[in-house]
């Protein structure tokens, strides 16, 4: 045993010595309890609810509380926690591992901080929610609805629920994000016919071209990098641009055309007609071996 741990005395020691003040209050309300009665003793459950919605804290409360359940477990169950009992609960309480040897009454230990925990309305509410929103089964826009509900029955700020939730403030951003945008795109986002990744993209486009990019990324299944290309075009020349989003309602064999195009080329085709009648095809490539590619095609049909 070293110098140290000797005059300070180790971890656990130290911790205990700051506990022991809090189980010595409650304690010493142990003869104020049993003087009241059933309907007096029932009574302090609401009265601490109050006491915590005008200011108070869990800790400002726990000696009373602690009190209360351990006057109840008496004439419930006839066991009275032990000091040893309401060491372990203050413990649980403080969010920490309290270990303790078999036939210490760990069950009944744990009623402790149960009981303090349900006292605080709010929290306890909030720990619902935080809950239903890590399920596995939940899709982003559950998700970004379980955030706002917090935010608003919680009162609690963007940094808060991130703290909450355990995940980055900017994760919290984009979710709640989501939330802003059109029903249409909301509803394809739930029916699983875009990704959160589609649907941030199409957050960036203009409020008043969402759904059009919308409609094209479901209908040529673009991928996000090309959602998120469309939009930057939209931002960058949007007169220019916001005509081309939404194709023309063109006859069946227009579109017959471009799907046979699309298959041969494995590129996105677009047909262009003029007021004149005419038009022209336009076939995009990403780079000159695209060309090499569409050189060797024509090549094997010929």
């Amino acid at each position: 045993m070293g110098l140290f741990t000797k005059v300070f005395g180790t971890y656990s020691q130290r911790e205990l010595k700051s506990i022991y003040p809090i189980v010595d209050k409650i304690t010493a309300l142990e003869d104020a309890y049993k003087a009241l009665t059933d309907a007096q003793l029932q009574a302090k459950t609401p009265e601490f609810k109050s006491r915590l919605q005008n200011g108070e804290t869990l800790d400002d409360i726990l000696p009373e509380a602690f009190a209360a359940v351990r006057e109840a477990a008496d004439r419930v169950l006839g066991m009275r926690p032990y000091p040893v009992q309401l060491v372990g609960g203050i413990v649980l309480h403080q969010g920490r591992i309290a270990e303790m040897k078999t036939g210490e009454g760990k069950t009944l230990v744990a009623t402790l901080p149960a009981y303090i925990r349900e006292v605080d309305d709010e929290n306890l509410h909030a720990m619902a929610l935080v809950e239903n929103i890590q399920r596995q089964d939940l899709n982003a826009i559950e998700i970004a609805l379980g955030m706002q509900r917090l935010i608003d029955e919680c009162n609690l700020t963007q940094d808060a629920l991130s703290e909450k939730v355990g995940k980055k403030r900017s994760s919290v951003s984009n979710y709640l994000r989501l939330l802003k945008l059109p029903d249409e795109v909301q509803l394809a986002l739930k029916e699983g016919l875009i990704s959160m990744g589609h649907a941030k993209a199409i957050a960036g486009a203009p409020a008043d071209q969402q759904l059009r990019v919308l409609k094209r990324c479901i209908k040529k299944g673009l991928s996000v990098r090309q959602v998120e290309e469309l939009v930057r075009s939209l931002s960058e020349a949007p007169g220019k641009e916001a005509q081309n989003v939404e194709d023309e309602e063109y006859p069946e064999s227009y579109l017959k055309l471009v799907e046979q195009l699309e298959k041969f080329f494995s590129q996105e085709i677009s047909i262009k007609r003029a007021k004149n009648g005419g038009g022209k095809i336009v076939i995009g490539f990403t780079d000159d071996s695209d060309i090499e590619q569409f050189i060797e095609r024509f090549a094997k049909r010929s």
